[in-house]
């Protein structure tokens, strides 16, 4: 189930997450628009708070360890979003942090993948020998 409303551009809205009883997301729910207010406040605030500083980043010591397994993608990116909506940091760089970590995921998956098919050659090898 997807947003009820019709976006700006005449096309229906295709957000799934956060639907209200009535079926609208959060950014077309008029019952939540005060929510949405208050979010864009806080995110404006955040931005002036940061104009001029550059863009707000987080120093190697407070980052969440280590970044080699697919948990450690999963932790980053909850992470990154909570440091987002907290005004740590700004978007831009959450935007570069959530690349990298996506190119990692993908690296990490294809490397199993690898693993795996390594491994079952090696096992129809060795049944090949046994039967040889």
């Amino acid at each position: 189930m997807t947003c009820r409303a019709t976006r700006t551009d005449g096309e229906p809205c295709k957000s799934w997450q956060h639907l209200s009883e009535e079926g609208y997301c959060l950014a077309h729910d008029p019952l939540r628009a005060d929510q949405v207010r208050a979010a864009r406040a806080r995110g404006t605030a955040s931005h002036k708070r940061n104009r001029g500083r550059g863009l707000a980043t987080v120093p190697a010591e407070q980052l969440p360890g280590e970044l080699t397994t697919l948990e450690d993608c999963d932790r980053w990116s909850a992470w990154v979003a909570c440091q987002v909506l907290t005004g740590n940091i700004s978007p831009q760089i959450a935007r570069e942090a959530v690349l990298a970590i996506k190119e990692k995921r993908t690296t990490l998956q294809f490397l199993a993948g690898v693993e795996r098919r390594t491994k079952d050659l090696r096992d129809k090898l060795a049944k090949l020998g046994r039967e040889g």
